[in-house]
């Protein structure tokens, strides 16, 4: 053994992560408005999700970054990237480069308010017959 200390090995894997995009307008007072009119349809994607704000359609400076985000944040929107915007300081979430989009989210969507009350709180399975979509108690004896 030689007389310097070996450091301890760091691991370091790459991970990747879905994640919606939020794309404010201008004016954002008024998109913000919007969003907390619409918020509650859109809870199960918004709310404590992996968000990246993308900046594309808005000209904002670092300080209205700082306060957009801190305005999402009391909206339990909190976000993990920011596109399309130049070097931001340390204190907001991180550029993002090279993230594709995905699409539009087709589906039918529920809220926990559109389902039987027996079925709130508890996994449940979703299916298709047809044109029907069935929602039913996932049976978690197997």
């Amino acid at each position: 053994m030689s007389d310097t200390a070996r450091p301890p090995s760091v691991r370091l894997r790459g991970h990747s992560y879905i994640a919606n995009a939020l794309t404010p307008a201008s004016p954002i007072t008024q998109w913000l408005s919007e969003l907390d009119e619409s918020i509650d349809c859109f809870a199960d994607f918004l709310v404590s999700k992996p968000i990246v704000l993308a900046l594309s359609k808005v000209t904002v400076s670092q300080s209205g970054i700082a306060h957009l985000i801190a305005q999402l944040q009391t909206r339990k929107i909190h976000i993990m990237g920011i596109e399309g915007a130049g070097e931001l300081g340390p204190e907001l979430p991180p550029v993002l480069r090279g993230g594709r989009a995905a699409g539009p989210i087709d589906g039918i969507y529920r809220t926990t308010e559109d389902l039987e009350p027996t079925l709130r709180g508890r996994p449940t399975q979703a299916w298709f017959q047809d044109d029907v979509m069935f929602i039913a108690p996932l049976d978690e004896s197997h």
